[in-house]
């Protein structure tokens, strides 16, 4: 969601909210800006987790990598083709490693690229743990 600067607070998302303050700068109240992001944000980038979640195996991978290296940016690298046939490549750079992948849409190429970065550096194999967990659903 891209924040404006008319809004007070960066988690009033509902209209009703959004027009009442709006309507009260109107009639000359003066909203203060709140500022919920006070301090240094770079920090945020160094912060890194060594150990995984007790359920990464029930994680999108792109969820799980967030959550070990917060901070993390997928880079759209491009498309190719003409739409419906769209494939779109998606990058990652975490620990001085470019880690790119392709799917047939922004959400499948990024789940790809995570599931990749995700198993190079912590050493996992998420496709296989949820083809297992699959295959124990449907013996219940």
């Amino acid at each position: 969601m891209q924040l404006r600067d008319d809004v007070p607070m960066k988690s009033l998302e509902s209209l009703t909210f959004y027009k009442l303050f709006s309507k009260r700068r109107c009639n000359g109240f003066i909203m203060p800006a709140i500022n919920l992001w006070q301090g240094d944000t770079s920090d945020i980038r160094n912060i890194i987790c060594n150990e995984l979640p007790v359920d990464w195996k029930f994680m999108h991978g792109a969820h799980s990598l967030y959550i070990m290296r917060p901070g993390i940016a997928f880079i759209a690298k491009g498309k190719i083709g003409k739409e419906p046939k769209v494939i779109d490549f998606i990058a990652v750079v975490e620990d001085n490693q470019e880690f790119d992948a392709m799917g047939c849409s922004r959400k499948m190429a990024r789940r790809n690229v995570a599931a990749i970065a995700y198993n190079t550096l912590f050493g996992t194999n998420l496709e296989e743990e949820r083809e297992k967990i699959k295959e124990q659903s449907v013996e219940f």
